[in-house]
């Protein structure tokens, strides 16, 4: 399931080759059976992180099953499905985001209770994130040298005027960790 890719041009302020780890998810879909096509996705993301993906891709249509069967009332079935980009099916699945191995930055407390963190992956660039009600978990020793797997959901923060994107933290644990 897991391809290993290199980059073609190489990257010349790189140490070593970089490497990404992809799963190419093959996933046996019904058309119209949406419960079961996000249960089939969520567990072949879950396989794909299991074997070290650190990005995965799904078939397009995979929710739906390619439900191209062009039955009478298409287009209504098609609306029946249909859901916003904040609707339970695609939140199911940005709930299963996580990364394993990430560098703390920084670490700590805010607003008394909140964890606030800023971590990346190598040297990807530093992702903001907070874990309400989570500020507990800064006594584990959340530290530059001890990597974190995290898991999170991306979100749009807007504050003080700007958009960032920030990482909003679902459960996290020290690396090496078994759950």
């Amino acid at each position: 399931m897991i391809r290993t890719l290199s980059p073609k041009v190489p990257d010349v302020f790189a140490d070593g080759a970089e490497v990404l780890n992809v799963a190419l998810c093959q996933i046996e879909t019904a058309q119209w059976d949406v419960p079961g096509n996000v249960a089939r996705t969520l567990a072949a993301l879950n396989e794909a992180a299991d074997q070290g993906a650190e990005l995965a891709i799904t078939p397009e249509c995979v929710f739906h099953g390619y439900g191209f069967d062009f039955r009478e009332d298409y287009l209504g079935a098609m609306r029946e499905i249909a859901e916003p980009l904040d609707g339970p099916n695609l939140a199911s699945v940005k709930d299963v985001s996580r990364a394993r191995g990430l560098d703390v930055v920084e670490a700590r407390v805010v607003g008394e209770k909140h964890l606030k963190l800023r971590v990346r992956q190598g040297r990807s660039f530093i992702f903001d994130s907070i874990g309400f009600r989570m500020g507990s978990f800064e006594g584990l020793g959340l530290r530059a040298g001890r990597p974190i797997d995290l898991a999170f959901s991306p979100e749009r923060n807007h504050w003080n005027g700007y958009d960032r994107v920030q990482l909003r933290i679902k459960a996290l644990r020290m690396s090496g960790e078994v759950a």
